[in-house]
């Protein structure tokens, strides 16, 4: 995004509002997600968090910071993170260190659209490490997941069942 003073460029979320100065920058806002992010790659942005009463708080981002902010909490937190792993996805790629499956399997439903249902709660827990092509073949990724995990899916239509292999 190009700096223009006359026209700032603002990102809008139910949490947040990012004010983007000139800069590369991810910004992380869903539904179904507890969490709201905003993760500069280089330039600037300066993060408004606010909830129902107003600002409850700014912050000037430096590059490789993250703003994150859990609904219900009472502010951010803001911290230096690896920016490449939130940004990977506008190259074609998930990234995932020590993830939970919860998270993954939303990513995975959000981009595949397929609706995940687990067999219970425990498995979403399980974290994964590893990098895969966005644009791979589904039944692979979950080949992929399922590799020494001890969990198995089982594929109708788009509608996926998650359950223990052990």
């Amino acid at each position: 995004v190009s700096e223009n003073k006359e026209h700032p460029f603002i990102v809008h979320t139910a949490n947040m509002d990012v004010k983007v100065y000139g800069t590369t920058f991810n910004v992380k806002s869903y539904q179904d997600e507890d969490i709201t992010q905003t993760t500069l790659v280089e330039g600037n942005v300066g993060v408004v968090l606010k909830n129902s009463g107003g600002v409850v708080q700014t912050a000037m981002l430096k590059p490789n910071m993250q703003m994150e902010y859990i609904n219900g909490s009472v502010k951010g937190m803001t911290k230096f993170v690896n920016a490449a792993l939130y940004t990977s996805w506008k190259d074609g790629v998930f990234q995932f260190v020590d993830e939970d499956l919860g998270s993954i399997l939303r990513k995975l439903s959000r981009w595949y659209d397929v609706k995940f249902f687990c067999q219970n709660k425990n498995i979403q827990n399980i974290r994964f490490s590893g990098e895969v092509k966005r644009f791979e073949d589904f039944k692979k990724i979950l080949d992929l997941l399922e590799f020494g995990s001890g969990i198995n899916f089982e594929v109708n239509n788009r509608v996926v069942k998650v359950r223990r292999t052990e």
